[in-house]
């Protein structure tokens, strides 16, 4: 943010972005040494980044919006919420600052820990850090422990007891093309708008200080320091106009990328969802991609060990954001779900008009042989349906609240 003559905050859409990129990449499990080392090398509105300043970007809460008003230590902060305009959201900070608090227990670590500040402690719910040690073959063994009860857990275990449920997700992670996630869940006309204004802001600005420096009301240095510093602007704010424009565009292949998911899912479904497991596929993984997977989708893990110290798994809490961008694609059509009804898994689109329908019918059929049934009524019964065929239901868009529910029923044959 900088402050204009005025004395008053506004928003530097540039410096903005980069500060929404660092939250977004510690939330994804980046370190604030990674940011750091990465933002240099890409040269970042070209200066160096340090630790200090990455840490402090995570921890001011001016970029929601609070202004701090005291001096620590010797008087009580106040706090004026909404005071400015914000940047980040309070959802995002907050988790930003839980996982800080995390790290502080947990730094000093040589190995990277697959499960690592997702583990509850079976005994006193807390925590656990993560704990290796070295056989007198060589063989490193990784454990979680918790620091309070001095319980801990073998890695290994907590792996083959997660194993089904870590499969079926890296299914699911492997299918959805995360490239879309980002591109679907804007609203790229608003952002356009956004930084077109930005631009033509940004124009008159320039014109303006030009006019400035030839009637000698700015001095050359502050005219060149100024210039340089508008024009560095307004080139980030054309660069995100011509970014949002093809994602804009990419937009436009939603429909294809719906027949893409869905032909995954066919393919997965055939395989009764052992593509991962048939392949060992998570085995295979290095140990910083499992910890990133594990990472994205999982908050906390929930445990209990018995007498004969078997592990077993009680409660597995998700990360809301990622759960609330899959629940946004679907209600916003941007792919379908799979649902289990009476031991039978379903593909499950969301409401579509007739046309939409008739086009993704004809496209699937370049693949595979289609019965289609269509059903209109209150209530849908799936057994008759109870075939070896893969069953697609697609609910039609009412053109009135009075129109009767209507269904497209479709057996796919495998």
């Amino acid at each position: 943010m900088k402050k204009e003559k005025s004395k008053k905050l506004y928003i530097n859409e540039m410096e903005a972005d980069v500060v929404r990129r660092i939250f977004r990449m510690y939330l994804d499990g980046s370190s604030v040494c990674f940011i750091c080392k990465k933002f240099t090398e890409e040269n970042v509105l070209n200066k160096r980044w340090p630790t200090t300043t990455v840490d402090k970007i995570l921890s001011n809460k001016l970029y929601i919006g609070t202004v701090e008003y005291g001096k620590r230590g010797k008087e009580e902060i106040q706090l004026f919420e909404n005071a400015v305009p914000a940047i980040i959201d309070k959802t995002s900070f907050d988790m930003v600052q839980k996982r800080k608090e995390k790290n502080l227990k947990n730094f000093k670590r040589k190995i990277t820990y697959i499960f690592m500040q997702k583990i509850l402690c079976p005994h006193c719910h807390k925590i656990m850090g993560g704990e290796s040690s070295t056989s007198r073959n060589g063989t490193k063994h990784t454990y979680y422990k918790c620091h309070a009860c001095n319980k801990r857990i073998s890695e290994k275990k907590i792996e083959k007891e997660l194993m089904k449920f870590l499969n079926d997700m890296l299914d699911f992670f492997l299918i959805i093309d995360n490239t879309f996630k980002s591109s679907l869940t804007k609203d790229t006309d608003i952002e356009i708008k956004k930084y077109e204004k930005l631009s033509e802001d940004l124009n008159r600005k320039i014109k303006k200080i030009k006019k400035a420096f030839i009637d000698e009301i700015v001095e050359a240095e502050d005219f060149s320091k100024e210039l340089s510093s508008l024009k560095q602007e307004l080139e980030f704010a054309n660069n995100k106009i011509k970014e949002l424009k093809q994602i804009k565009e990419n937009n436009d292949f939603k429909e294809d990328a719906k027949l893409f998911f869905n032909l995954k899912e066919i393919e997965k479904l055939k395989l009764k969802g052992e593509y991962v497991k048939k392949h060992n596929v998570w085995s295979k993984l290095s140990r910083e991609q499992k910890q990133y997977i594990i990472n994205k989708y999982i908050d906390e893990i929930e445990m209990t060990i018995d007498k004969n110290k078997k592990v077993s798994i009680v409660n597995i809490v998700f990360n809301k954001n990622e759960i609330e961008n899959i629940g946004y694609m679907f209600r916003n059509d941007c792919f379908d779900m799979i649902i289990n009804v009476n031991e039978q898994d379903l593909i499950l689109s969301n409401f579509q008009n007739e046309q939409n329908t008739k086009d993704y019918i004809t496209n699937l059929r370049n693949f595979y042989n289609i019965k289609e049934t269509s059903i209109t009524g209150e209530i849908l019964d799936i057994s008759e349906f109870n075939t070896n065929d893969i069953v697609q239901i697609i609910p039609h868009e009412k053109s009135s609240k009075f129109d009767k529910n209507k269904f497209t029923i479709l057996q796919i044959e495998v």
